[in-house]
């Protein structure tokens, strides 16, 4: 998916970063613009959890923009589990995106899968962004309708993402596609192998270390609560990892958004990070 944040049409096109925010989560709402392939996940669930805080897709200084990246797991319309992985981008170029003033507004890019492989999706991600920032044209503008900016590298990302799906079974074989190489990986190995624990541990210390790893492995439902974004995502990604061979089969999200809330009295297991403003608000829940 490739999800605008800002999709309004040119004589709409607010004057200074203020009216554009409020543009974006009042009257232009984050839209899908373009798809490929088909979903098992309801449009509205998807928004919800990429955009989980209207700050996250205010419109900023270019130079200054995060390029944020993180993964969740969450429930299909069929009742099988999916895997979400979710980038940041910022447009570049003098056209083709939306801006206010020195500002830009971030786009989305969200790749749903069955399997659980964070880092070659997310290596995956950088690449499709890579295509997109060679191909922007310099004279068109977002609007609702499928911009003339996303065609052909639309093609190529449909291109890419087609040959992994048919190839997808040649687990551990190199493959070189549109002159990147790539290889999928044969388990989870690949993926937690390098992502850092000593953070979650430095922060919650050794006993209530000890006490979240019989958490995970006994399938409970944990929530993780902190004002600070990175330490939610990097704490449920070493959650996620640290329970390595085994791997944690049920919903997880680095920050639920407040209207998801409701999320937590699911007698499923979960892993879920909130903010502490939210975790006050569990008793009305």
């Amino acid at each position: 998916f490739l999800i605008g944040s800002c999709s309004l049409e040119p004589n709409r096109l607010p004057l200074n970063s203020l009216e554009s925010w409020q543009h974006a989560i009042t009257i232009s709402r984050p839209n899908i613009i373009y798809r490929f392939g088909t979903s098992d996940l309801n449009d509205d669930e998807l928004l919800k959890i990429c955009i989980p805080e209207p700050h996250y897709i205010k419109p900023c200084d270019i130079d200054k923009f995060n390029y944020t990246s993180f993964s969740f797991s969450t429930f299909g319309n069929r009742g099988e589990l999916l895997y979400g992985f979710c980038r940041y981008i910022m447009h570049s170029g003098t056209g083709g995106r939306y801006d206010a003033g020195r500002y830009r507004s971030p786009d989305i890019i969200c790749i749903l899968s069955k399997y659980p492989f964070h880092t070659f999706f997310h290596h995956l991600m950088s690449y499709i962004q890579s295509i997109r920032l060679f191909q922007q044209s310099a004279n068109t503008l977002t609007t609702i309708s499928i911009p003339e900016i996303y065609r052909t590298d639309k093609d190529r990302v449909e291109n890419l993402l087609g040959i992994l799906r048919d190839s997808f079974h040649l687990v551990g074989l190199e493959q070189t596609i549109m002159g990147c190489k790539f290889t999928v990986p044969s388990d989870l190995i690949h993926d937690v192998i390098n992502v850092p624990i000593s953070p979650l541990l430095i922060r919650i210390g050794p006993r209530i270390m000890i006490q979240l790893i019989c958490s995970l492995l006994c399938e409970r439902r944990i929530i993780i609560v902190d004002d600070d974004e990175e330490a939610l995502r990097s704490s449920v990604k070493a959650c996620i990892a640290m329970i390595y061979p085994f791997s944690w089969c049920h919903q997880f999200s680095p920050l639920l958004s407040t209207d998801q809330l409701t999320k937590l009295t699911s007698p499923d297991p979960y892993i879920y990070g909130i903010r502490l403003k939210q975790y006050k608000q569990l008793e009305s829940v």
